[in-house]
């Protein structure tokens, strides 16, 4: 898969992250993100907005964005043009519908990229494209592996990854219907709060919370609105400017990240998630900005 790094736009919506972050009250014991450079590129900007910097910061390919198979290096305007925008909107946020399988020649094979074997990482774990529901296999094992003790051990964390990485966890998390998946939402650059049951680690219905997801965004229904209809122009929509030109189809506009803060019971939110109540179990947040 590509592996592109910040543009000044998405690095303004990193800083502004963590500005948000910051501004509420919400600290971390660790953060967890990909191998990817514009995720690693956020949780630096996140980071120091919120004079953080010292915090252990954790990779792990598992959080990788989705393989988008033969997909990868193309627009995803020019995808929409060529496959149409439901097939599209089906590749890019249904269930169990993966686009069609990379080659091994290709340029993008992820293997090809001495950092896996470097990190000990088989290949035959890389896959040549993905559903969501191949990602969750992953992610779920990176959840109960990493996650999960350290939620258990009372650890606040932050997790920054890509949108379908994220969608999986929020899927699995919050117990999302596979017909329900495609129509979630995920903005870039705006944490998601959850509230956690620290002996369950399940969500807690939390007020003001998304469709679909007990986790609540920190921004108005009308900003989520705004935003989500700026991302559909920008990969859906063939007549619109905006998207045009723009990264490749498992990049988001603009080399974005999608943002996930995962605070075990922490601030901002995805275990007790408890918005803004440091004292409380581990919350996480999660936050995604669609790559």
């Amino acid at each position: 898969m590509t592996d592109t790094p910040l543009t000044f736009e998405g690095r303004q919506e990193a800083m502004s992250a963590g500005k948000m972050l910051s501004t509420l009250g919400i600290e971390f014991d660790a953060v967890h993100t990909s191998l990817l450079k514009r995720s690693t590129n956020t949780v630096n900007l996140v980071l120091q907005e919120m004079d953080l910097e010292w915090l252990p910061v954790h990779k792990d390919w598992r959080l990788n964005e989705r393989n988008y198979g033969a997909l990868v290096g193309a627009n995803k305007k020019q995808c929409v043009e060529e496959f149409g925008k439901d097939q599209v909107k089906r590749w890019r946020r249904s269930w169990d519908e993966p686009p069609p399988p990379m080659s091994k020649s290709s340029p993008y094979y992820p293997y090809r990229d001495r950092r896996y074997e470097i990190l000990g990482i088989k290949e035959s774990d890389i896959p040549l494209c993905e559903s969501l529901k191949d990602v969750t296999k992953r992610t779920s094992a990176f959840w109960d592996e990493v996650i999960v003790p350290q939620l258990k051990n009372h650890k606040r964390l932050l997790i920054v990854g890509h949108e379908n990485n994220l969608r999986s966890l929020i899927k699995r998390l919050d117990n999302v219907a596979n017909e329900d998946i495609i129509h979630v939402e995920l903005p870039r650059a705006i944490p998601l709060v959850y509230h956690l049951d620290p002996v369950t680690l399940k969500p807690l219905p939390t007020p003001g919370s998304a469709d679909y997801l007990n986790g609540r965004y920190l921004c108005t229904p009308a900003e989520l609105k705004n935003i989500a209809e700026r991302d559909f122009k920008q990969v859906y929509d063939v007549n619109s400017p905006l998207g045009k030109g723009l990264g490749p189809a498992n990049v988001g506009p603009n080399g974005k990240v999608d943002f996930v803060a995962v605070h075990g019971v922490q601030p901002v939110d995805l275990q007790h998630l408890q918005h803004h109540h440091h004292h409380q179990s581990a919350p996480k947040a999660l936050h995604t900005t669609p790559l």
